[in-house]
């Protein structure tokens, strides 16, 4: 290969920048709700009377009581997080990255609009609504950074997957934002942008996004890829360019016949060149994995959920807005050197 067509392989066009964008508007719904429950939580606390009775009812009082109740408005969403991501590979793999990210949007807008819509007489709905909010975390983020990792050029792959970081960062700040600006009356306004911004990226997925070349052409849809490779601004690839062929003529990608046999095949080849690959790279995924385990285990996302409830009880005259600075924090890591 050329120095010229190297570089040629590396540009960066305005349509592969838009999808790029596109695609990380999930990581802006991951960070808002995985920080507006605990930005909110003394008001749907109060509205939902979890754990009443409760003292004098002031937010001091309701940030010392502790139930059950007020522990799954926490946990919901990594109960649901858990079985997201346990499937969201293989639904993504399975369906594609384009259908798994509306999938996710679904469930996202679902969940943001039973979680508006809650009373304490229906306190399952919140329940039920982080569940949903969490299977669209697990869902959605496997699919939009496998999306991103496969459309990037080689020199912007690490920059589009920190893209995806950073949308996390700021809609963590966006929700500690959002939750002080409209205050605690309007909470359910607050928690009800997650359906507003799951529609936005719902509506731009079906206007404006295409498949990753990558997962089309593992399929067997080799003319589309070629397709979504062009639109994309990306020169053509060996991998892109696999002609099927059937009975010594040209066939239609969609006969059903060729596709399957051609997905089987490469199905069958990919599973032996992945076990490979991971095999040869088994040292540095050991240790990314031993890194995840170890943030995981050290449960630095309580620090988020219950920042509102710790600030409050240390004397805090005003809790929301101090415990901001967990997700100015997040974001000023995201941006940082």
């Amino acid at each position: 290969m050329t120095g010229s067509s190297l570089l040629e392989q590396q540009r960066l066009t305005l349509p592969l920048a838009v999808h790029a964008l596109i695609a990380s508007i999930t990581g802006a719904l991951l960070g808002f709700d995985l920080c507006i429950a605990g930005a909110i939580l003394t008001p749907v606390q109060r509205a939902l009377e979890l754990c009443y009775p409760c003292g004098d009812g002031s937010d001091t009082a309701l940030a010392r009581c502790s139930c059950v109740e007020k522990q799954l408005v926490i946990s919901a969403v990594s109960i649901g997080a858990c079985l997201g991501a346990l499937f969201g590979g293989l639904v993504a793999d399975r369906v594609g990255r384009r259908p798994a990210l509306l999938a996710s949007d679904l469930l996202f807008g679902a969940g943001g609009a039973a979680m508006a819509f809650a009373t304490k007489s229906a306190t399952w709905l919140f329940f039920v609504g982080r569940a949903s909010v969490g299977l669209a975390l697990g869902l959605g983020g496997a699919a939009a950074s496998a999306y991103l990792a496969e459309i990037a050029p080689a020199a912007w792959r690490g920059r589009f997957l920190e893209l995806m970081e950073l949308c996390v960062c700021v809609g963590c700040l966006g929700a500690y934002a959002v939750a002080y600006g409209l205050g605690d009356s309007r909470w359910r306004t607050s928690i009800g942008l997650t359906t507003l911004v799951a529609g936005l990226q719902l509506l731009l997925i079906l206007l404006l996004l295409h498949e990753s070349p990558h997962w089309l052409t593992a399929h067997g849809f080799t003319r589309s890829a070629a397709k979504a490779r062009a639109v994309l601004g990306a020169p053509p690839t060996a991998v892109a360019t696999i002609e099927v062929v059937a009975a010594g003529s040209g066939a239609e990608e969609e006969s059903p016949l060729i596709c399957a046999g051609r997905r089987g095949a490469l199905r069958h080849l990919g599973a032996r060149q992945a076990a490979r690959e991971l095999w040869l790279a088994r040292r540095p995924l050991a240790v990314a994995l031993g890194v995840a385990t170890a943030h995981a285990a050290t449960a630095a996302n309580t620090v988020l959920y219950y920042s509102r409830d710790v600030l409050q009880l240390a004397g805090m005259g005003d809790a929301l807005l101090a415990s901001s600075a967990a997700g100015l924090d997040r974001a000023g890591r995201a941006c940082g050197p």
